[in-house]
């Protein structure tokens, strides 16, 4: 198969809070448009009662085999570079390998990355929010691992400074 879907967020899928506490980041709110796939999302500022932009934490994914030469991930939130972001990392380090953030809106948009260069190893996905103020939050949605190439989107952030190819 061309595709391998790694996370949907159906269901927690063995993913950890490691830092901080988000409660219910593993959500299926409904309170704006955030054309999610599937009823389930990541979000770190999901409430019962709504949003708080105040709570702040790092989740990360189970590790996973890079097996095919792109990455697709749906990815919506806060457009804050250094403090909010989901980073693909090297399994067992803190090489980022990729970093993405939202554009300060809460409808996901598509990113799709060339991990050609690290098939073959292994990796996490990491969900960082850093920032307490407006849009201090990230949301992430569909993950899947694929050899097709999607359309290029605009990059929505500097480089990582492990490295950025998009």
């Amino acid at each position: 198969a061309s595709e391998r879907l790694l996370f949907d967020f159906e269901t927690d899928e063995g993913w950890k809070v490691v830092e901080g506490k988000l409660p219910y980041a593993f959500t299926r709110s409904r309170r704006g448009a955030f054309s999610q796939t599937g009823r389930g999302f990541l979000g770190t500022c999901e409430v019962p009662s709504g949003y708080d932009d105040s709570m702040t934490g790092v989740l990360e994914s189970p590790p996973f085999e890079i097996d095919r030469r792109f990455i697709s991930v749906r990815v919506g939130g806060g457009n804050h570079f250094k403090k909010c972001y989901v980073a693909l990392v090297a399994a067992g380090s803190k090489d980022e390998i990729f970093r993405l953030t939202g554009r300060n809106s809460e409808t996901f948009h598509s990113e799709t990355l060339d991990v050609a260069a690290w098939k073959g190893k292994r990796a996490v996905l990491r969900v960082v929010d850093g920032e307490r103020g407006a849009w201090g939050h990230i949301n992430l949605d569909h993950v899947v691992l694929t050899n097709r190439p999607a359309p290029a989107e605009p990059q929505s952030g500097p480089p990582a400074e492990a490295g950025w190819s998009v």
